[in-house]
């Protein structure tokens, strides 16, 4: 499931879009790109070929099963689902779950 571009009218009608006290979360399901992971970014891509870059703050919450990470241990091809707000052009991640490489095929 990928995310779709997430407006305030479409909140309710895309998949991956909940309105929540007037902002958007864009919710996203995919594979860090080649791109990786910055100081101030993660580029996601996901199953469906969205692929968007989601800017990350200091209350950035990352994840790794149930043990909590750092921004620094996601790594490019890591698979990962992240929930972020929508403000202007600026699309911030809130909260990253990190599953590990994406596996060989």
């Amino acid at each position: 499931m990928g995310a779709q571009r997430c407006r305030r009218e479409d909140a309710r009608r895309l998949p991956g879009c909940f309105p929540r006290r007037f902002r958007i979360i864009r919710a996203e399901r995919g594979g860090v790109r080649a791109e990786g992971v910055d100081v101030g970014s993660v580029t996601v891509k996901s199953t469906d070929g969205f692929t968007s870059t989601y800017t990350l703050d200091p209350t950035t919450k990352v994840h790794n099963g149930k043990t909590t990470a750092t921004v620094a241990q996601i790594a490019t091809n890591d698979r990962v689902r992240l929930q972020a707000t929508k403000t202007g052009s600026t699309v911030t991640a809130h909260h990253i779950g990190d599953a590990g490489p994406t596996p060989a095929k």
